[in-house]
């Protein structure tokens, strides 16, 4: 089957120490001879990364319990795997060709292991790790021409990509006859690792375990292997071993395992980018502030290319910043809130043009959002009696509202206006234009006395702002009816305050409804009228304002709105005496003291000798003032 020249070709960059970006290398070493290594109770060391006195875990994939046959996709202890579409990858039984032993000794068989493939699209077997590697190790038997291993990160950037002529050349070496371990005292012959340990056979082929070691060079410690591809005529490999932390030591060999022989074969790569996802925020059918995509990225090497997709999950659109060079302008869809997301991919320059890593960008698009509530204006307001409610525009999105804010309702009935506005929390002054920031509610006071006009308004309430992201709760109608009250007010004027025994007596006293409704079985009378008094025979009239000409009326009975009932008092009082005179007019009371005088005495007439009497008296008077005038003659 083999027996064909096998050499590694290591894309070594000999110009790396020029490359400004920070570089890793992944060094091959390979482990002790199976025929020269201490047994251990499952498999040979040599079989294995290293011994248990090591100190040191992996975790490692045998084989041992899959089914033998074609695989396509599945579990295995490392991570998960998938053929490429149309590949041949099996698991076999062991042969001669392949299979690491599981007695513990050599020459008491081997067992299941992987026939890489040839075909398939990608070639072979991908394997993704359940943890990122800094270390992978597989038992490489039967080694042949065309075997090739890739290591990829992540973001399926290919850190390393190795065939075994390298390896075939090293082990072929004649300076490598006798191999030296990195204990310096530890001596391997070369023709210890030919032929199958297991099952004795093809003794012209190297079985060895190789290890692949990690090192940061830079110290920057994120490069990780997360993906491992294997491929090739004749590739058997066994035991595939994997570890997430660094060995000790590194990146100097003094930590590593004693018994590996080093064998040179190294290749440095630049470090491919590694980003972090970013969050950013803007209002709603603003652009964004400039976006430094890389600000927050662990490894975005001066010179890296950055480009982010041209639009966003949510119709947003993504563009360069002519003002800020490297920087990068996101514009919300129009109308647009909540949240939107895009990707970015950054690349290293070239030649490493196709090493790159992606991250997502979250942009949060906030707005404004005032609803209005007419639920503290009432719904009745009687005419004639002072009204008062309230109303609220409340913001309720998650940015504030900055201009253009209105916040008001009309029509409103007659006599009813919108008074002062105040902003909370604060309590403070508030009119239209000024910002309602987030989370903070306008009151609006509705107050004055509604008109005798008395019908059902619907007034609307509107609120709104630049930006606002729901239209739906910016407008609100609430019903007011305007009622009346009746209002019945008793008067006593019309009752004389005095009144003499025996003479005629006469007077009214009214009831006018002063208010803006209809009184149904209103009462108008008056009790405690003095003696001999009393309503007329005559019954009340009433007037009303759609009927002029008085018309009878009788308590309890209907007064309209607008009518006045007046009642005649009348009589001759029988006793003199002080009445109070109580009147009633539903809800209105009045009262008023009626004094009734008896009669004055009678004055004497004087008889006929009298007036005689009086005559001769102003006869005598006469001719008395008469004499007295001759004499001052």
């Amino acid at each position: 089957m083999k027996n064909v020249r096998v050499s590694l070709a290591v894309a070594s960059l000999a110009a790396m120490s020029a490359w400004n970006a920070q570089a890793s290398e992944l060094t091959l070493y390979i482990s002790q001879p199976v025929r020269n290594a201490a047994l251990n109770a499952a498999v040979p060391e040599g079989a294995l990364p290293w011994s248990d006195s090591y100190n040191q875990s992996y975790t490692i994939e045998t084989f041992n319990g899959e089914t033998l046959g074609t695989k396509t996709s599945g579990n295995w202890a490392i991570g998960t795997y998938e053929v490429g579409a149309g590949g041949n990858t099996n698991v076999a039984a062991a042969n001669v060709y392949g299979g690491a032993g599981t007695g513990t000794a050599v020459g008491s068989g081997g067992s299941n292991f992987l026939n890489a493939g040839t075909t398939g699209t990608p070639l072979g077997v991908t394997v993704t790790l359940t943890n990122p590697a800094r270390y992978v190790g597989f038992w490489w038997s039967a080694g042949s021409n065309g075997n090739n291993v890739e290591l990829l990160d992540e973001n399926d950037n290919v850190l390393t990509a190795m065939t075994t002529d390298g390896l075939m050349a090293f082990l072929n070496s004649p300076s490598n006859l006798t191999m030296k371990a990195l204990d310096q005292s530890i001596t391997y012959s070369r023709a210890q690792y030919n032929g199958n340990p297991f099952i004795e056979g093809n003794n012209g082929e190297p079985y060895v375990y190789l290890n692949y070691v990690l090192k940061d060079t830079t110290a920057f410690g994120s490069t990780t292997i997360k993906k491992i591809r294997f491929w090739g005529a004749g590739f058997e490999l066994d035991n595939i071993a994997v570890r997430e932390e660094k060995l000790p030591g590194l990146p100097a060999e003094t930590g590593l395992p004693p018994t590996w022989v080093p064998t040179d074969i190294k290749n440095v790569f630049a470090d491919p980018p590694v980003t972090a996802d970013d969050a950013a925020s803007t209002r709603i059918n603003t652009p964004s502030e400039p976006l430094d995509l890389t600000a927050n990225d662990p490894h975005a090497p001066a010179g890296s290319t950055v480009t982010p997709q041209a639009s966003s999950a949510n119709g947003g659109t993504i563009a360069a910043d002519p003002a800020h060079p490297g920087k990068f302008i996101y514009t919300p869809a129009t109308g647009f809130t909540g949240t939107d997301t895009f990707s970015y991919q950054v690349c290293l320059a070239a030649p490493d043009q196709a090493k790159c890593a992606s991250s997502v960008v979250t942009i949060t698009v906030t707005a404004p959002d005032l609803a209005i509530d007419l639920s503290g204006i009432g719904a009745t307001a009687t005419a004639g009696m002072a009204y008062q409610g309230t109303f609220t525009c409340s913001n309720v999105g998650n940015a504030d509202a900055l201009s253009a804010t209105a916040c008001t309702t009309g029509p409103l009935p007659e006599g009813l206006m919108v008074q002062a506005c105040t902003l909370s929390p604060g309590n403070t002054a508030w009119s239209a234009g000024n910002p309602i920031a987030q989370g903070a509610v306008v009151t609006c006071e509705v107050a004055g006395t509604p008109a005798n006009v008395k019908k059902t308004t619907t007034t609307t309430g509107t609120t709104g702002t630049t930006g606002d992201s729901d239209l739906r709760n910016n407008v609100a109608t609430k019903d007011i009816t305007v009622v009346g009250a009746p209002d019945v007010v008793i008067d006593l004027g019309g009752l004389p305050a005095t009144g003499t025994i025996g003479m005629p007596y006469k007077g009214s006293f009214t009831c006018t409804n002063q208010g803006s409704a209809d009184q149904a079985d209103a009462n108008c009378s008056v009790t405690g009228l003095p003696a001999g008094i009393s309503q007329g025979p005559g019954a009340c009239t009433i007037v009303t304002p759609a009927a002029p000409t008085p018309a009878n009326w009788t308590s309890p009975s209907a007064i309209p709105e607008g009518a006045v009932v007046t009642c005649p008092v009348e009589g001759k009082p029988g006793e003199a005496g002080t009445s109070f005179v109580s009147g009633s007019g539903l809800a209105s009371k009045a009262g008023k003291d009626i004094t009734i005088a008896a009669l004055p005495a009678p004055t004497p007439v004087p008889s006929l000798s009298a007036w005689a009497l009086m005559l001769l008296a102003a006869c005598l008077g006469m001719v008395g003032m008469a004499r007295a005038g001759m004499r001052r003659h």
